[in-house]
């Protein structure tokens, strides 16, 4: 899943219409001043444009300009349908076509009033039926967006086998109570954690008692039943009662530890068999 940025570029982009180039290219000599990305895009459309031409930058574009709300109202009076034919059908022909791929042209707003400007002297000195608004009509507006990044391809894999292992022991607690298999399981719990400290301790603390009583069995128990007798004889019988003693705690200590490490074996052989780890244990 890819990860996505803060905005960089916060401004309101417009993308120009094929209708608008072409108006800017046909009304070419009249440009006095232009912004600097429209000159750029103009010239990677291999539009030439006069060597006078003032370039705009963004730092040195024009203020707001004041609104004129009588032209406004005016405008808001009239009608769609009082539009001439003629421009409807200049404004289909010049849809059709289609500008260089992968050039596209962002109007910002320092350009779109510029642009209101331009046509505002367009009317004035060559008497086009063209507003703001009808030249926005046939853009498209795009909004500022978030920057995606992909990520790392080895993160991912590493994050798809960590989620499938906790799903794997998701599903062995919910299936440990029917499953026979899963019943001594380990668990990676403090309960079950806790249980298993008490559990060694109670074995080591067996195997000291057990070898204490066999010792004392050999000292003073065999001294009680047969009468008196030396002190190294005593000695010995207890050392070796408690030897044999050790050796049982021993050997049923390591066979209760083999078993542990067999279930434990067993249980991973039957969930690599059973559940793969390329799939997903069970859908939510």
């Amino acid at each position: 899943m890819d990860s996505i940025t803060t905005i960089k570029d916060s401004r309101i982009k417009v993308k120009a219409s094929q209708y608008l180039i072409d108006l800017l290219e046909q009304n070419k000599t009249h440009l006095n001043e232009l912004p600097e990305n429209i000159r750029k895009f103009l010239q990677k459309q291999s539009i030439q444009l006069s060597s006078n031409v003032e370039i705009l930058k963004e730092n040195n574009t024009q203020k707001n300009p004041v609104i004129n709300v009588k032209l406004l109202r005016e405008l808001l009076k009239e009608n769609i349908s009082d539009k001439s034919p003629k421009t409807k059908q200049d404004k289909t022909t010049n849809k059709s076509k289609t500008t260089k791929p992968n050039e596209v042209l962002h109007l910002h707003l320092s350009d779109l009033r510029w642009l209101s400007n331009f046509l505002s002297t367009l009317r004035k000195e060559q008497g086009l039926d063209i507003y703001l608004n009808d030249v926005l009509e046939t853009c498209q507006l795009e909004l500022p967006q978030n920057e995606i990044i992909k990520r790392n391809p080895e993160l991912e894999a590493r994050c798809q086998r960590l989620r499938e292992e906790q799903q794997n022991l998701e599903y062995r607690k919910m299936t440990k109570n029917v499953d026979a298999v899963l019943k001594h399981y380990p668990e990676d719990t403090v309960a079950y954690q806790i249980k298993a400290i008490n559990s060694q301790i109670i074995a080591v603390l067996q195997f000291i008692f057990s070898v204490a009583a066999g010792f004392a069995f050999g000292f003073l128990g065999i001294n009680l039943i047969i009468g008196n007798m030396e002190f190294g004889l005593r000695l010995l019988l207890g050392i070796m009662c408690a030897l044999i003693i050790a050796l049982a705690e021993i050997y049923f200590l390591a066979k209760k530890l083999n078993e542990y490490d067999n279930t434990v074996d067993t249980v991973n052989k039957a969930m690599k068999k059973t559940l793969p780890t390329n799939k997903k244990i069970h859908a939510d």
